[in-house]
């Protein structure tokens, strides 16, 4: 997933705009070489304390940190990520602790493998990070990031179908899960929607949340479509 986007930029010459506009537009996630190092940490680094759960920032901001200038804030930039997070996108934490894991300081790398491939909630000592701006200098349990109040970030994406699909391209499968079952229980849903929210019952085999789901789309009266209907029988074999 993660290999597909860690492509650069071709070496054409950037365009004269300023480099925050450049940063909010670009989508690949290695930035080495194209923009200067710090001043782009620095500048996503603002706004993942503005947007916490961003998972584009973030990983644009670990990635630039292997960086030789910026390594002294590589564990600190990983930190914000485990805090945005919680016990979720456990799939993104490992995918970007293989990418990054020699270039973490001996010391500590041990104790982000711990954290960074857990399947439950960690307590974070997060009171030793140079580079981190969600940490309160102070240990502490990580709220996760479905339950982060919702910012003006999310009008980066033009509908909850795109944001759920971003979701997934970063491995929150269950966030992307959770915005979809709203949009559908709250009777906003598209065939689109309900197209995704099905592919990802079938990916997880999740039955038992299906099943929810249709009674609660039937106890309010929300018609259920053949590709439903369909589902809802093949599910009886998973």
């Amino acid at each position: 997933m993660l290999g597909k986007l860690f492509t650069g930029k071709n070496s054409n010459e950037l365009p004269a705009v300023p480099m925050g506009f450049q940063l909010e537009q670009e989508r690949s996630l290695y930035l080495s070489g194209h923009y200067p190092a710090r001043r782009s940490w620095r500048h996503l680094s603002h706004h993942v304390s503005r947007y916490p759960h961003d998972l584009r920032a973030h990983t644009q901001r670990i990635l630039l940190a292997q960086e030789t200038e910026l390594h002294d804030q590589l564990e600190g930039s990983l930190l914000d990520l485990l805090l945005a997070l919680g016990s979720a996108g456990r799939q993104l934490r490992c995918q970007l602790l293989d990418a990054i894991q020699d270039s973490l300081p001996a010391h500590s790398r041990q104790q982000f493998t711990h954290w960074m491939t857990a399947e439950d909630e960690q307590e974070l000592d997060t009171e030793w990070f140079s580079g981190s701006v969600l940490a309160r200098g102070q240990p502490a349990r990580s709220l996760k990031l479905v339950q982060q109040q919702r910012t003006r970030s999310d009008e980066r994406y033009a509908s909850v179908l795109e944001e759920a699909r971003a979701s997934l391209d970063y491995g929150q499968t269950e966030l992307a899960q959770q915005l979809l079952e709203r949009e559908i229980t709250e009777d906003r849903h598209t065939p689109e929607i309900e197209q995704e929210l099905l592919g990802i019952y079938r990916h997880t085999r999740n039955r038992d949340r299906l099943e929810q789901l249709t009674e609660i789309m039937i106890g309010k009266r929300i018609d259920l479509g053949p590709d439903w209907l369909a589902t809802c029988t093949a599910a009886a074999n998973w």
